[in-house]
């Protein structure tokens, strides 16, 4: 129980860590703005695309030349935001990793963080995906064998044991597999702290970005119950002629008007998300930091095992 008490300990370092060292936030701030920037250009974007369909678009010979030019740029634009994303992180880990030695961190230490583990976090990250891609027949069964539990075991297992790899890779400058090998190690000895660790992080930070996210469909069963209690569903346009060119034009312009309301509102709602998650995320990784630094020992114990070192 002292492993699992010691966490509480590390909270209260890394509140004080975090309040001392401010330029963390820094590039924080910085992508989050450049992802508001291309979440509005993506709506912007969807939203030109939408403006030059008509009705022959999907049906003419030109229909694979119009779709593809759009699925190359969206695919570029994920492809962005992954790599924004690996610098963000691999900059950060490197000030954190400053912060718990010497106490504080600065500016320069993320552009040097880059430097160092860019390619290493990069490389780690798609041996991850293309992993998941070979177990996901796996997953999959097994999530439907226990009734959909297996949906939400099987990721947080492996975040457990994964938990650790770029901490590692960062806190010792190792090589890559060294990296994914000490963190499964560091869970295996730590399975039970580190698992209440991740459930807690799970619920404040992966609950922050799905809140939101059912929306308000509660009443739309109960309308569908209303339309087929009075036996009489309304079908749109039932009584208009309007031929086929028209309904389109009309449907897209719905759409249009649509998206162009949502842009703002979507932008809104993701900033203040994201600031929430921010807070949170800084947070939690300082305490895996203080966590893989102390290995999940009591204090009182820590101090003995110093002094004994000491005294040797």
């Amino acid at each position: 129980m002292e492993r699992i008490y010691s966490i509480f300990d590390y909270f209260k370092e890394a509140f004080q860590i975090n309040r001392s060292n401010k330029n963390v936030y820094r590039p924080q701030f910085m992508f989050i703005g450049i992802r508001l920037l291309m979440l509005i250009g993506m709506g912007i974007w969807v939203y030109s695309w939408i403006d030059k369909i008509n009705i022959n678009t999907f049906t003419g010979e030109d229909a694979l030349y119009f779709v593809i030019p759009y699925i190359i740029t969206l695919v570029l634009i994920l492809i962005a935001y992954g790599i924004i994303s690996v610098i963000l992180e691999s900059g950060l880990y490197n000030m954190y990793k400053k912060a718990i030695l010497l106490g504080k961190c600065e500016k320069t230490d993320f552009s040097e963080g880059v430097r160092k583990y860019f390619f290493k976090f990069f490389l780690g990250k798609i041996i991850i995906f293309l992993a998941w891609v070979v177990i996901s027949p796996i997953y999959l069964i097994t999530g439907v064998i226990t009734l959909s539990l297996g949906f939400t075991l099987v990721p947080l297992l492996v975040d457990i044991f994964l938990t650790m790899w770029k901490i590692s890779l960062v806190m010792n400058d190792s090589k890559l597999f060294d990296g994914f090998k000490d963190s499964f190690k560091f869970a295996k000895l730590n399975l039970l702290p580190l698992s209440i660790l991740q459930i807690i992080h799970w619920a404040f930070v992966k609950g922050i970005s799905s809140s939101g996210s059912v929306g308000n469909f509660s009443n739309v069963g109960n309308t569908f119950n209303y339309r087929t209690n009075t036996g009489d569903f309304p079908i749109p346009f039932k009584d208009i002629n309007i031929d086929r060119e028209q309904f389109v034009n009309i449907i897209l312009k719905i759409t249009k008007i649509v998206i162009a309301v949502l842009i703002p509102v979507i932008t809104i709602a993701a900033l203040a998300a994201a600031l929430v998650k921010m807070l949170f995320e800084v947070f939690f990784s300082l305490v895996l930091f203080i966590a893989y630094t102390n290995k999940f020992i009591p204090s009182e114990i820590k101090m003995v095992e110093e002094v004994q070192n000491n005294v040797v």
